[in-house]
């Protein structure tokens, strides 16, 4: 660590440290991405914070992503979008407002037009909630917030190849592998609550 001062100025302060070179990660093959090319997803969660994180990643991969922000207006448009362009997954906030996983589930069980559609539930950190959601809607793929983009993209691969997962365990277990301990404090200065949650989850 060296510091150069001049009076009036300021102080600079230089930090080198020598690192071992880190592993890639997998890189995504264009036969995996165009899997998700042009496919439309409805997300549903009440936070704006949350759906742009959401849409972003999506976008990102050439989906074509719509918003709702309670469970009444995802089955309006889902009922919509199904008599020229459906979609062909909804991302959901297993904490909507006014409607819960049951009663989503019960509500597109009684649509035959819309049993083909693929659920992508998301749960909240440290939640018991994926074994009781597991048992009202089967058919659905859970995840555990704070949702990493690699996952996500993981999770909708294997919903559109037909493979449905719980994920929720793996995440936790994952997380647990790649903790590395140390002894430091750390001062967030951050004034949105939901990033807040992000980091100390």
């Amino acid at each position: 660590i060296t510091v150069t001062s001049e009076s009036g100025q300021g102080s600079t302060f230089t930090l080198s440290v020598t690192f071992g070179r880190c592993a890639l990660p997998p890189v995504q093959t264009s036969q995996s991405v165009s899997l998700l090319q042009g496919v439309r997803v409805l997300v549903a969660d009440d936070n704006d914070t949350n759906r742009k994180t959401l849409c972003n990643y999506l976008s990102s991969w050439g989906m074509k992503p719509e918003t709702a922000g309670s469970g009444t207006e995802v089955l309006a448009l889902l009922e919509l979008a199904a008599k020229s362009n459906p979609f062909s997954i909804v991302i959901l906030d297993s904490r909507l407002p006014d409607m819960n996983v049951r009663q989503f589930a019960t509500a597109i069980r009684k649509q035959p037009h819309l049993n083909a559609l693929k659920l992508l539930i998301l749960t909240p950190p440290g939640s018991e909630e994926t074994t009781a959601h597991a048992r009202m809607s089967p058919s659905a793929t859970y995840l555990g917030k704070p949702v990493r983009r690699s996952q996500l993209y993981k999770s909708i691969g294997n919903m559109l190849n037909g493979v449905v997962s719980d994920n929720h365990e793996d995440d936790a277990s994952t997380r647990h592998e790649e903790t590395v301990s140390f002894n430091a404090s750390i001062l967030l200065v951050e004034d949105t609550r939901v990033n807040q949650d992000v980091v100390l989850a």
